[in-house]
């Protein structure tokens, strides 16, 4: 293992893909550097109901706040309608 190398051969240079509408590579890098409490700070412009939370295992709570939409539903006798991303499979593992 002394000669295990961990520096990548080549300096890898990021592209947005072809589909993402913002490409400004600086702006990318900038936010893709900011911790979890910078992402949450909030903006003087922000909706006054808009709020942000990084976690790093959303799982339990997305699963409970789509369980608590349909409980809600049912009860008041609405159709619940969901549209979920896929393959998001730690979603669906315990």
């Amino acid at each position: 293992m002394k000669d295990f190398i961990v520096d990548p051969a080549t300096k890898f240079d990021f592209q947005p893909a072809d589909f993402v509408p913002f490409k400004d590579k600086a702006v990318l890098e900038r936010v893709r550097n900011m911790s979890g409490k910078e992402l949450e700070q909030r903006e003087e412009w922000w909706h006054p109901e808009f709020q942000v939370k990084v976690m790093m295992n959303p799982h339990p709570v997305l699963i409970a706040t789509l369980f608590e939409r349909l409980r809600a539903a049912s009860e008041a006798g609405k159709t619940f309608t969901m549209i979920l991303g896929n393959p998001e499979p730690d979603t669906y593992i315990p």
